[in-house]
């Protein structure tokens, strides 16, 4: 398993250099209609109050979840899953047709909530056309429009309240 995360951080890091055309776009919390967050299985619970929180906000939110192989997770229809080992190839990247289902999901705004080490998810956000891309820094590459410096000690909680701080603050044109 290290191997495979020590060859998916330097994959995504060359890909990073190279990512694909998109359109980029700020935009504020409340010019967006569509937010999809990407998060961890071990954070699902603070990740379903946060969504919630931004459905009251009028925005329609869908969620892609990372399951590590050995999570037991039942089905939910409302995100779409990504279960390591089933949705991924001998190399750990996810399968042409997660990448399909996953692109396809709309989004003005990305939030991605992963963990620093669930490599599948960033990944896919690197290939996710959103407008704007918002997660935490990670070291040594840039994925996101706007990254977020975060403490070790700080919480998903607190990464994506001040996630929210900042889209309701950004001012576009």
């Amino acid at each position: 398993m290290i191997l495979t995360d020590y060859y998916l951080r330097r994959k995504i890091n060359s890909l990073a250099k190279n990512a694909p055309k998109r359109d980029h776009r700020y935009c504020t919390i409340e010019q967006a209609g569509d937010i999809l967050i990407s998060y961890s299985i071990e954070d699902k619970e603070v990740v379903h109050r946060y969504m919630e929180k931004l459905r009251v906000l009028g925005k329609n939110v869908s969620g892609c979840i990372y399951i590590p192989k050995n999570k037991i997770h039942k089905p939910d229809s409302t995100c779409l899953q990504v279960k390591e080992g089933n949705d991924t190839n001998l190399l750990m990247l996810p399968r042409a047709e997660l990448m399909i289902k996953f692109t396809e999901l709309p989004a003005d705004i990305l939030i991605d909530l992963s963990r620093p080490t669930d490599h599948i998810i960033h990944y896919m956000v690197l290939y996710h056309p959103a407008k704007l891309k918002v997660g935490r820094k990670m070291e040594g590459v840039s994925l996101y429009d706007i990254s977020l410096i975060e403490n070790e000690e700080d919480t998903v909680e607190k990464l994506s309240e001040d996630i929210l701080f900042y889209l309701q603050t950004i001012r576009s044109k």
